[in-house]
């Protein structure tokens, strides 16, 4: 769904069989769906995460996903009142800005899938250049061993936004590699 709301609002997903009409009265008859084993449902505060990686002579690794160094958010089921544990932070939108703080470097960004197969997507801002990039460009992306390359620049600085979509596999690393003197793109 690709909402913009200008305030506070209520959402809500209805499903209805194929001919049954969508009206006040069908809504008030629809039985809430009880919870499952499988399933986070719920409202969870700070489900947009704003990380910096600052790169050094180094590099740097971002782990998403994985519970540990990437906690995972707790919300509250508004149908039932139960605390919800968001395991895997799927659906969390975490915008990442990369700052290269070695002058004359250029930045090499990397995603490895670490929990098994991966097939997703992330947009990157490099100013004014602004693309959504598949990850992987095609199949599923599989190997830990071996990373993808997402973006080579030469900016101080850019932007990523990654929401790990359900169906792949966490926890994932963003490798940020300093490439000294490396020309961009």
């Amino acid at each position: 769904m690709d909402l913009q709301i200008g305030g506070e609002a209520d959402i809500s997903v209805i499903m209805l069989e194929e001919g049954r009409p969508l009206t006040e009265e069908t809504l008030r008859a629809l039985p809430v769906l009880p919870p499952d084993a499988q399933h986070q449902r719920g409202t969870f505060p700070g489900a947009v995460r704003s990380l910096t990686v600052r790169l050094g002579a180094s590099p740097a690794r971002l782990t998403l996903g994985d519970s540990v160094s990437d906690t995972a958010l707790i919300g509250v089921d508004a149908t039932t009142g139960a605390a919800q544990r968001l395991s895997g932070n799927y659906g969390v939108q975490y915008d990442i800005t990369v700052e290269n703080t070695v002058p004359g470097n250029s930045t090499v960004a990397t995603f490895v899938p670490r929990g098994g197969a991966y097939r997703g997507g992330l947009s990157v801002e490099d100013g004014q250049d602004r693309q959504i990039i598949r990850i992987p460009g095609s199949g599923v992306l599989t190997n830990g061993d071996h990373p993808m390359v997402l973006w080579k620049t030469s900016s101080r600085s850019f932007r990523l936004s990654f929401v790990p979509p359900g169906g792949s596999f966490l926890p994932v690393s963003l490798v940020f590699y300093p490439q000294p003197g490396e020309p961009g793109r």
